[in-house]
């Protein structure tokens, strides 16, 4: 009796690509940085010697005769010089060195808004990171299938510094977000990993907790009490306020509650300076009314 074959599965490069396209959060590569800089210099050096060679030979037209002189003046006289025999290879003439200058400054400039907009790219999370060793050193995900300097060079620790993934930043997700609910996902991994069955894929079973009601409803708490402290804290300080007596104590705790506000700030969203400036400013202008306020409640009891 004929047994069934095995259904073939991917490997290889082919299976990471098919990981990386289902799940774009691993889809981490190397930008290449020093070669790239490399690349930019070399043309930027090249450009160089065009530039000092076309100025030079601009001065050395100004004097030669009437008919180069026009050059500098008179670009349709310049233009026809492409037909003149006076330019070769190791001797250029104005036109020909500025239709290779034109050449070389197109692919200069390709290059470099490129590297701008690679550079934009962001880094990727420490947690893709692991999660991208240990499946391609999984039997079950890569199976160690990177040989040599691919192994080493490529997603290896020593080059962690050059990687960049494709997903754009969440906006959204302030910086408190962004540190807990990594950490949230890993220890309900541990805890919770054998009631949960992995996804099935073509690039490997994993375990996807995007749709975890629990890791949802953690964060959406958390989330929730975040908002209702922030709410409250101007509330509280002001009734902290309410019952200092002495003005002079009442303006330092101002001082000292808007610099801790404009460090929460800092240190747990996303607001730029503007805003954190804009925030300080409108909380520090509502605690002088108070006191404003208040020290004329004390002064007519």
């Amino acid at each position: 009796m004929a047994m069934p074959s095995p259904e073939p599965s991917l490997k290889g490069y082919p299976k990471l690509a098919t990981l990386m396209g289902e799940f774009p959060e691993v889809a981490i590569f190397r930008r290449f940085g020093t070669l790239t800089m490399l690349n930019l210099m070399r043309l930027q050096a090249e450009l160089v010697e065009i530039e000092e060679k076309l100025r030079i030979k601009q001065l050395q037209d100004d004097f030669a005769s009437l008919d180069t002189e026009k050059y500098s003046t008179i670009f349709s006289t310049l233009n026809k010089s492409k037909a003149s025999k006076e330019g070769d290879k190791d001797h250029p003439n104005q036109m020909a060195l500025l239709e290779l200058s034109r050449t070389k400054l197109t692919e200069y400039h390709r290059l470099l808004s490129t590297t701008a907009q690679v550079s934009q790219l962001r880094k990727p999370s420490d947690a893709a990171n692991r999660f991208l060793r240990k499946w391609l050193r999984r039997d079950t995900g890569g199976a160690n299938f990177l040989k040599d300097l691919e192994l080493l060079r490529t997603w290896d620790e020593d080059v962690e510094r050059d990687l960049v993934v494709l997903t754009s930043d969440d906006d959204e997700e302030d910086k408190l977000s962004a540190w807990f609910t990594p950490r949230l996902v890993t220890a309900y991994h541990y805890v919770f990993q054998s009631l949960r069955k992995p996804v099935h894929t073509e690039g490997g079973d994993v375990y996807d907790y995007e749709d975890s009601k629990l890791v949802k409803s953690v964060t959406w708490v958390l989330t929730l009490l975040a908002t209702v402290a922030a709410s409250l804290l101007p509330s509280l300080i002001i009734l902290w306020l309410f019952n200092v007596r002495r003005t002079v104590v009442r303006i330092w705790i101002t001082m000292g509650c808007t610099v801790g506000i404009g460090v929460i700030l800092r240190l747990f969203t996303n607001a730029s300076m503007k805003e954190i400036f804009g925030g300080t400013a409108a909380f520090a202008a509502v605690e002088v009314v108070f006191i404003g306020s208040a020290n004329g409640t004390y002064a007519g009891s």
